[in-house]
């Protein structure tokens, strides 16, 4: 349905930072870490979702690694693909796409064979699973809210990747769930028109949006009402080419593909 905008770049294979190598994205995502954990301090709940407006702002890598460094801290963390139309987790850290995973879950309630261990340390993954014909359903389903709620019992924070606002409604649906909501800009890329739709649905459902990342840019903001968008958040944050995003590189979604 969105296509992506031209621009002169080409597909790259995407894998999660190597924080010791590559010391500027790291530090940068440990920056990230430390203003997000802040504002979830005071929260019963540590359940955050990442969205963005439209595709290819660059959500889906940005919550894996933020997830890699947020478990660097030694809380229990499990990241979720809950993009079950198009989804990109699996392809990041390096799997093949899997029969059980969120959908499996929310269908039929059982946890079996649905949780992956990863690599690093304290973080876990669950996969999309196979595409199912209802997918905003699911999350709306009988399953999904003592889904999240055992999952607490287990992990200090549940991580969800959530398609974008303007194209489908799972991230809005996930609200009633007392999810935080991050939004992910990209410089050069994100339309003020498009963000500003996403914000206003945000805002009609209530969602506690409490904060927005932008990247592919070469200096912080502290806010990004003075950048002219119209509305303010708790913090912004630019990050630079991070994890080889440079001029003629892509993004983490090239098309959506809204009926994979």
């Amino acid at each position: 349905m969105f296509k992506k905008k031209p621009k002169e770049f080409h597909r790259q294979i995407l894998k999660p930072i190597d924080t010791e190598k590559e010391f500027e994205a790291g530090e940068a995502f440990k920056a990230l870490r430390t203003n997000i954990t802040f504002s979830m301090s005071q929260r019963e709940h540590k359940r955050i979702l990442f969205t963005s407006s439209v595709p290819a702002e660059g959500k889906t890598s940005t919550i894996c690694n933020f997830a890699i460094v947020l478990a660097q801290t030694g809380s229990k963390v499990i990241l979720i693909d809950g993009d079950m139309r198009n989804p990109k987790v699996h392809k990041i850290f390096g799997y093949h796409k899997t029969r059980k995973g969120l959908s499996t879950v929310l269908s039929t309630g059982s946890f079996e064979g649905s949780v992956v261990n990863s690599k690093y340390e304290n973080l876990d993954l669950m996969f999309a699973g196979m595409t199912p014909p209802n997918p905003t359903e699911l999350f709306e389903g009988k399953y999904a809210e003592s889904f999240f709620d055992k999952l607490e019992q287990y992990y200090d924070y549940v991580l969800v990747d959530t398609p974008p606002v303007n194209l489908i409604t799972d991230a809005l649906v996930l609200n009633k769930y007392n999810f935080a909501t991050i939004m992910v800009l990209r410089e050069g890329y994100s339309d003020h028109r498009e963000i500003q739709k996403a914000i206003k649905s945000i805002q009609l459902v209530g969602s506690d949006l409490i904060g927005a990342i932008l990247i592919g840019s070469n200096h912080a903001l502290t806010a990004v009402k003075k950048e002219g968008y119209g509305y303010g958040y708790r913090y912004g944050y630019g990050y630079g080419n991070y994890y080889g995003y440079k001029k003629d590189d892509d993004s983490d979604d090239e098309e959506y593909d809204s009926e994979n």
